[in-house]
């Protein structure tokens, strides 16, 4: 199924400016055979050769030569290439005696940070720099929190600041779709930080892009939407999905009109099986509907495909599906979760 889904995917979250002279398709795979390792799979767009990499990680991100990620049996951030080799991350690591490591990637800037502390009093160190390490600089120090770590999101839509949480230590790997505490900017000239509207707020979803913020809150029987715009903010009341307890995944369409979020029914307490209700955000008319019934797999977008299609990904991680806003149709297309294409650009210039 994996190859079957190359034509639906080609061109979805394409790398920038790789040096892999031809485009592969990105999946990874759930962990099998009982050993805890996951499946790193490089397709080749031109021959659909498929090489695998058995990898005990976490973080994969896409870069533009292969896929970042945290090696747990080193304790290395190490890049996977689609030729097989596997090579540490020439400049972003855990340096002795630090805890953790997080990263976001952005069009032509890395964002890292290094998480220090004795016990539960964490300090957060925050460096960025050019994808190849030029100008690594400090930009931020956050700490000695009781069990609070700074997380890097997102860069801002002209890349002059960073996007951060701070975030309960460990609970935000746990969480099936991602959370936050108390969201702010940094400035990455002056270091500046300064709490984004309404922060802190509720541990929910929320979510950049196009210029927006799009933030969750907690509302009876389901969750409100704020956005924002620059100063301008639109707040959307919430739909009655009582028994539907946790918001997230946010995405944001590029054009900027349209975001998705999933509402969550987790198993438990009385309730059999995962749920989830797929959600469309208007932007500019300040309007939320649902845009599928109850489904019995909690899913989590990926990315949109055109206007009006998104990827999905489930819990469990063994699967991508294509679902269609307008009609409601959700198709598997791949066994492996997407996570994109590099050397798509050098293929095709």
């Amino acid at each position: 199924m994996l190859i079957g889904a190359l034509l639906m995917l080609v061109g979805i979250a394409r790398s920038q400016g790789s040096t892999v002279d031809h485009p592969f398709q990105i999946f990874l795979s759930p962990r099998d055979q009982g050993d805890g390792r996951d499946n790193l799979i490089f397709i080749d767009l031109y021959n659909g050769e498929e090489r695998r990499l058995a990898l005990t990680g976490t973080q994969y991100t896409v870069t533009a030569d292969g896929v970042m990620f945290f090696d747990r049996a080193s304790g290395r951030v190490k890049v996977a290439q689609p030729d097989g080799g596997l090579v540490d991350h020439p400049f972003a690591q855990l340096p002795p005696g630090a805890r953790r490591i997080d990263w976001q990637i952005g069009a032509d800037q890395i964002a890292w940070t290094i998480t220090s502390g004795i016990d539960s009093a964490l300090v957060t160190e925050t460096y960025v720099s050019a994808l190849n390490g030029v100008g690594q600089r400090l930009v931020f120090t956050d700490g000695p929190r009781a069990g609070i770590r700074a997380y890097p999101i997102a860069f801002n839509i002209n890349a002059t600041a960073l996007y951060m949480d701070y975030q309960p230590d460990t609970i935000g790997d746990i969480t099936p779709l991602r959370q936050y505490a108390g969201l702010f900017i940094v400035d990455l000239f002056t270091g500046q930080a300064e709490s984004l509207p309404g922060e802190p707020g509720c541990f929910c979803g929320a979510g950049f892009g196009a210029g927006w913020f799009v933030r969750l809150t907690l509302a009876p029987g389901g969750f409100d939407v704020r956005a924002f715009l620059g100063e301008r903010e639109t707040r959307i009341g919430a739909l009655s999905y009582p028994d539907y307890n946790q918001g997230g995944g946010v995405l944001i369409n590029p054009a900027g009109t349209r975001a998705v979020y999933v509402l969550a029914r987790l198993a438990g307490l009385g309730v059999e099986q995962d749920a989830s209700v797929i959600v469309t955000v208007d932007l500019l008319n300040g309007d939320q509907q649902p845009a599928s019934p109850p489904l019995d797999q909690l899913f989590r977008p990926l990315a949109w495909v055109g206007d009006d299609a998104i990827l999905l990904a489930n819990r469990r991680g063994d699967g991508t599906w294509r679902f269609e806003l307008s009609s409601g149709s959700l198709t598997q297309i791949a066994s492996g979760v997407v996570l994109g294409t590099i050397g798509y650009n050098n293929a095709y210039d």
